[in-house]
């Protein structure tokens, strides 16, 4: 998964990530949080 791979190349760096939640689904967030990264609510226009 992307964001799996992501979190494994900035393993210790990442801290916060913004996402937004229209896009992004809970299982995606759960699974950030339980990596001890804070995960904070941004929005999109993206279709």
């Amino acid at each position: 998964e992307e964001v799996q791979s992501l979190l494994t190349y900035g393993k210790g760096a990442i801290k916060m990530i913004t996402l937004a939640p229209e896009v992004c689904d809970a299982a995606i967030i759960n699974y950030i949080q339980s990596e001890g990264i804070i995960v904070s609510a941004g929005h999109s226009d993206a279709d």
